[in-house]
C-alpha cells in the first residue's frame, strides 16, 4: 500500500477502518500501533490495491487483504453483515492527525478466502456521488443521482440538517459545526453542501467533537461562519432507498442477488 522507501524508513502508514453498526475495527500496515483522532488503530496484516491520490480518480473497486484471524476476517467468516463500510487513510507516522491523506471510502460488497487470506471485494464512495451514463445488464445498485428531480425525485432540504462552520483544519477536510446531527449514522458516506451549492462526500464524522471529514476539498469553496447542508446519501442500494428515504419506486436496483435475475435460471420462458 504505501510505498518502500516509506515502508522500509517507516515515515507513513496505512490505517483501515471497517464499521459495522457503531462499532470500528482499526487496523494499520505500520510496525506499530497508531493513535489517530483519539482511535487506536492496530497493528496487523494488512493491505490493499495500489490507489491512485490525485482527486477523483480513486478506482471504483478495490480490494483489500487481510489475515484470517483478524476480529474483522473472523467476523465475516462466521456471519455476514447487513452492511460493513470502510475508510483508508495514509498517515505520517510521526504526527498521524497533522498530516494524513483521505484515499478511500466506501463498502464492502463481498468476501473470499484462500488459505489465510481473506479478501474484501470494496466499491468507492466517489462512484456513488455521482453515477450516471452507467448502462446496467443488472446491478444491486442504481445508477440514479440523488436529489436529482429527474430520476430520482428526491428534494435535498427535505432531507437536509442545516449548521455553522466554527473552524476549518489546516488541511482543510476536517470541518467543526456549531450544530450537530444527534444520530450520526444516518449522515454515514452523506453529502454536504455549501452556498454554492457544491456538493462533498461526508467520509467520517465524530459527535464529540462536533466534525465532520471530507473526501476531498477540490471544487468545495467553504470558510469558518458559512452555513453548510448535510444529507444522508442512498449510496444505490434498495435497502437504504427503502428504509431511509421510503423511495422505491424511483429505485432501479436490485435487492442483492448473485444471479442475473433476467437469465434463464431466475426465468421461465
Amino acid at each position: 500500500m504505501i510505498s518502500e522507501i516509506n515502508r522500509l524508513l517507516q515515515t507513513k502508514a496505512t490505517l483501515y477502518k471497517f464499521k459495522i453498526g457503531n462499532k470500528n475495527y482499526l487496523y494499520t500496515d505500520g510496525r506499530k500501533d497508531i493513535t489517530f483522532q483519539n482511535e487506536l488503530y492496530k497493528k496487523a496484516v494488512i493491505s490493499s490495491d495500489p490507489i491512485q491520490k490525485k482527486i477523483g480518480a480513486a478506482p471504483e473497486n478495490i480490494k483489500i487483504y487481510t489475515h484470517i484471524n483478524l476480529e474483522i476476517s473472523e467476523i465475516f467468516i462466521l456471519s455476514s453483515p447487513p452492511t460493513c463500510e470502510y475508510i483508508i487513510r495514509e498517515v505520517l507516522v510521526s504526527s498521524p492527525d497533522d498530516d494524513f491523506t483521505f484515499l478511500s471510502s466506501g463498502e464492502v460488497i463481498g468476501v473470499e478466502t484462500k488459505k489465510e487470506t481473506v479478501t474484501f471485494q470494496c466499491i468507492d464512495n466517489s462512484k456513488l456521488l455521482k453515477v450516471q451514463n452507467l448502462n446496467y445488464t443488472y446491478s444491486a445498485y442504481c445508477d440514479h443521482e440523488i436529489y436529482n428531480t429527474e430520476n430520482c425525485g428526491l428534494n435535498f432540504n427535505d432531507f437536509a440538517f442545516t449548521t455553522k462552520i466554527l473552524n476549518i483544519s489546516p488541511n482543510r477536510l476536517i470541518l467543526t459545526l456549531e450544530d450537530f446531527p444527534a444520530d450520526v449514522t444516518y449522515f454515514n458516506a452523506g453529502i454536504v453542501r455549501n452556498n454554492n451549492n457544491q456538493n462533498q462526500m461526508i467520509v467520517n464524522l465524530n459527535n464529540s467533537t462536533k466534525q465532520i471529514e471530507l473526501q476531498n476539498y477540490q471544487d468545495f469553496s467553504v470558510k469558518i461562519g458559512d452555513i453548510i447542508k448535510l444529507a444522508p446519501n442512498c449510496r444505490g442500494l434498495y435497502n437504504v432507498c427503502n428504509s431511509v428515504f421510503n423511495n422505491v419506486s424511483n429505485c432501479n436496483a436490485f435487492i442483492k442477488t448473485k444471479n442475473n435475475p433476467f437469465n434463464n435460471n431466475g426465468l421461465k420462458k
